[in-house]
């Protein structure tokens, strides 16, 4: 489904436009610094919700879940981050899904600088996150997984992506 909406999409058009500065605009909005955005989706889900909904006001076609840093690695508790990333995947998948458009969802995760320099680990736990991850994003209904800042094919072998179900883009 996700993959043919994508290409249904750029079917239509060359380019599509995508969100950005997440973390610039809840900052604006009053997110401190030190604090978990991933937060703001149990704590704030309306100044989520608004953000995305300007995304698409200015003409976003992708949108990328506010599930970035969330996962037990950096959050701690688990059921917090099952929590939160599912509230994230769930306030972008209603706005999208409310836009009167093709809206692509994003589910968003990053390489999360504690696990960076634990170079045994990242084969152990850091792939389980991210898979953990892609879980969540498949059950709660994103369209692909995005990770952001590494080479994501490096981070999962083919048998996590395959589990994971979804396209995997991965930027640098």
């Amino acid at each position: 489904m996700s993959t043919n909406l994508l290409q249904q999409m750029l079917a239509e058009r060359e380019w599509l436009l995508a969100d950005g500065a997440t973390g610039t605009n809840y900052f604006a909005m009053g997110l401190q610094s030190g604090d978990a955005p991933e937060l703001w989706n149990v704590d704030h889900p309306d100044r989520v919700a608004s953000l995305h909904q300007q995304f698409i006001d200015a003409g976003a076609d992708i949108i990328t879940c506010n599930t970035y840093g969330n996962n037990a690695h950096v959050m701690g508790s688990p059921e917090f981050v099952e929590e939160a990333n599912m509230l994230g995947v769930k306030i972008a998948r209603d706005i999208a899904n409310e836009a009167g458009r093709e809206v692509f969802v994003a589910g968003s995760m990053s390489n999360h600088p504690p696990l960076v320099h634990m170079k045994k680990k990242i084969k152990e736990e850091g792939l389980s996150a991210h898979t953990e991850f892609g879980c969540y994003f498949l059950d709660d209904g994103v369209d692909e997984s995005m990770i952001h800042h590494i080479d994501g094919r490096r981070w999962m072998t083919p048998e996590q992506r395959r589990e994971m179900g979804l396209p995997l883009q991965a930027e640098m």
